[in-house]
């Protein structure tokens, strides 16, 4: 089971906010896509739940997979894309 969590407007543009959302959406869509019946890939709404939570990332996993052990893996990509940051993979 995989969880993408939101990614992060980090730009100073509130604007900008569509394109982290459209980046969140994308990247579960299509890991999704890659190989259903052996990843499964937890639902956008269920993710994006999480997008102003100050939970941790453990957290978070609990709640989603019900503790069955979960791949997570929380990337920032600033509004350059120059900057992505893995911060726990369980």
């Amino acid at each position: 089971m995989l969880a993408v969590l939101p990614f992060q407007n980090l730009s100073d543009d509130p604007e900008q906010e569509y394109f982290s959302d459209g980046l969140t959406e994308e990247t579960i869509t299509d890991l999704g896509r890659l190989s259903p019946e052996h990843l499964g890939v937890i639902a956008r709404t269920s993710a994006m739940a999480y997008k102003h939570t100050n939970k941790t990332v453990i957290q978070i996993g609990h709640e989603l997979v019900d503790c069955r052990g979960a791949i997570i893996t929380r990337l920032r990509i600033c509004c350059y894309g120059q900057r992505s940051e893995p911060l726990l993979t369980q």
